[in-house]
């Protein structure tokens, strides 16, 4: 498994214990729906995002 997979993965199983929406999860980590949309689905990874959701 890569990295992208691997945060994919992380993120998405984190959002979800947290119990918050992807909106949610893109508001606190002051980046867009779409963008969180794309790191959950390994696309895309999030160098230099700050998260404060935990």
């Amino acid at each position: 498994m890569d990295y992208a997979q691997r945060l994919a993965d992380g993120v998405r199983e984190r959002r979800r214990q947290l119990g918050i929406s992807q909106s949610e999860l893109a508001r606190r980590a002051g980046v867009t729906q779409p963008g969180i949309s794309r790191i959950e689905l390994g696309i895309e990874t999030c160098s230099g995002l700050r998260c404060d959701c935990g």
